[in-house]
């Protein structure tokens, strides 16, 4: 259950990071926000090795660049919510305005500033239809 959980908030926190978003349920996130993970001009990725440091971005190293989109990764979430569907829980997806100003010695937390538990309920309601179109 613990790494299903993992695996999915990886997935969803990384897709929505950079640029990912479900219409009227899942608001895609600020310019300012996105400027972050350099993803402004992106649609969300779901990359092919998640980070076991960083909730929402992709993993490192390897023999190659890390791929977004890869066919097992996609395959994977939609098989972990399917199988674990109803065990799943919302995921607290980190404040990537606070996360980088965290790291850059900025104050960040301004009035944009995206918030983790505000999101909570529409992760969760976009973890439910996630869930619900797989088993369709």
């Amino acid at each position: 259950r613990e790494l299903a959980n993992r695996y999915i908030a990886s997935a969803l926190c990384s897709w929505h990071a950079t640029g990912g978003q479900i219409q009227g349920l899942l608001p895609r996130l600020s310019d300012q926000e996105l400027n972050v993970t350099q993803s402004v001009n992106n649609t969300g990725n779901m990359f092919e090795k998640f980070s076991i440091s960083d909730i929402d971005s992709a993993g490192r190293g390897g023999e190659y660049t890390v791929q977004a989109g890869f066919g097992w990764t996609n395959g994977a979430v939609l098989w972990v919510a399917s199988t674990y569907g109803d065990k799943l829980v919302a995921p607290q997806c980190p404040d990537l305005l606070a996360s980088a100003a965290a790291t850059t010695g900025g104050s960040g937390g301004g009035k944009n500033a995206a918030s983790s538990v505000r999101a909570a309920p529409v992760f969760a309601g976009a973890l439910a239809l996630f869930a619900a179109l797989v088993v369709l």
